[in-house]
């Protein structure tokens, strides 16, 4: 059935909006299968700073005992084919010489050593190489603060929309196909910042979000009664099919064309520029969420709003889609077609998803986990030496030595290859 026909039988008749699904997960079990009184107490009082980079490895398991399965379940892959070997970037660098614009290659080369952040690749000129930079930035900052050691580790990022497909081994992506256990899954570079469409800081979005919420909570404003979106359609069907829904009266839906967005009194222009920040998205109570090229940068910035977001069948995960749980008759399931249930919905999507699974601290967890994970399946030891990208011709490599740069002169040179001067 076309999702715009699904979301008029959920908004029909005399039910404004009736069925919608978010997060509901509340088992209270770690990774290593231990579950007690004490971890579910401590997890339903949720006492912990959203923004601490710096809970160490028993902290997370407490406050954030979901989290971590998308990690395992590349590694029981990874563990039945007999580890990760470093004769895969042999492959990995031919596909980037080949290629190295498209899906199937990487776009950074990274080793951690003594905690400790080096560059050992930087594909400068990819047209998306800012993901590469924030989400450089990020991970150096949950490493400065880690409160124990991070296991020493080399492994490459595709920043593609698509990952790395069915590549196994050391690369790390923003997305996998649904039912693709083979791919390293990362926290995308939007949870650290998204300048491109306005997000200047994920902690800054986060804090603007609650301040609008906190509005809403104390009767000073009230959220829209309609289901919002905005987006350019492309060759999407599922986006075509939304904008079906942009003449009924409980919707708010419209194209825009960013083409257009600097010359909106073009005649091509008109009714193509009603742009939306995400906190102007939270004041609707109902969020459409639609799928593109791959996942959606925007879902999880949707999933930080006090609304119910509206999603049809998801064809790409990200490193928490594991927790969302749309399935009918399921003991966590999280579609409902009571309307006095909405209030319940979306107060489970604020405290799980918001204010737990999708903080600065869940995302810190997260990434020094999936680092250790990776490092125990590594059947080699990380290197900092430079590969030879042409036979026989010597990496200069960080002033001269043939080695990566650490990260903060990487960040000054913009580079991996420079002469002492």
């Amino acid at each position: 059935m076309r999702i715009s026909s699904v979301i008029r039988i959920l908004f029909a008749a005399t039910v404004t909006f009736a069925v919608l699904w978010m997060l509901s997960t509340t088992s209270f079990v770690d990774v290593e299968g231990h579950a007690g009184e004490a971890a579910a107490a401590a997890f339903e009082s949720g006492e912990f700073n959203a923004n601490d980079l710096s809970l160490n490895h028993s902290q997370c398991l407490v406050h954030f005992p979901n989290l971590f399965s998308q990690i395992e379940e590349t590694a029981s892959f990874c563990r039945k084919i007999g580890g990760i070997y470093a004769k895969t970037f042999d492959f990995l660098y031919s596909l980037n010489k080949d290629n190295k614009h498209q899906r199937g290659g990487f776009q950074i080369h990274i080793v951690l050593k003594n905690n400790k952040l080096f560059i050992k690749e930087y594909i400068h000129d990819h047209p998306n190489i800012n993901r590469a930079m924030l989400l450089l930035e990020h991970l150096d900052r949950i490493i400065q603060a880690s409160p124990e050691p991070i296991s020493d580790a080399e492994f490459v990022i595709d920043i593609t929309d698509q990952g790395a497909g069915d590549v196994v081994g050391p690369v790390f992506s923003l997305a996998r196909k649904h039912g693709n256990q083979r791919g390293w899954l990362i926290p995308d570079f939007g949870f650290n910042a998204w300048p491109e469409v306005g997000v200047l800081s994920y902690e800054t979005l986060r804090n603007e979000i609650e301040d609008f919420e906190r509005r809403v909570r104390s009767g000073k404003t009230k959220k829209v009664d309609k289901l919002f979106w905005r987006g350019a359609p492309m060759h999407f069907k599922e986006r075509k099919e939304s904008l079906d829904l942009a003449n009924e009266k409980w919707a708010d839906i419209k194209e825009l064309k960013w083409s257009c967005m600097s010359t909106p009194n073009k005649e091509e222009c008109k009714g193509l520029t009603d742009h939306k920040t995400i906190p102007e998205h939270c004041g609707y109570k109902y969020l459409l969420q639609t799928e593109g090229y791959s996942y959606s940068g925007r879902f999880k910035y949707l999933l930080n709003c006090n609304s119910i977001v509206v999603t049809g069948k998801l064809d790409w995960d990200q490193h928490f889609h594991h927790l969302l749980d749309a399935k009918d008759g399921s003991p966590d399931q999280n579609i409902v077609q009571n309307v006095t249930q909405q209030k319940i919905v979306r107060n489970n999507s604020w405290s799980l998803l918001r204010n737990r699974y999708l903080t600065p601290a869940a995302n810190a967890c997260y990434w020094r986990h999936l680092i250790n994970q990776y490092a125990a399946l590594m059947q080699f030891e990380p290197s900092l030496e430079l590969r030879e990208l042409e036979a026989g011709k010597k990496r200069l490599g960080a002033a001269g030595t043939g080695l990566a740069p650490p990260y903060e002169s990487f960040i000054l040179m913009r580079k991996v290859d420079w002469e002492l001067n």
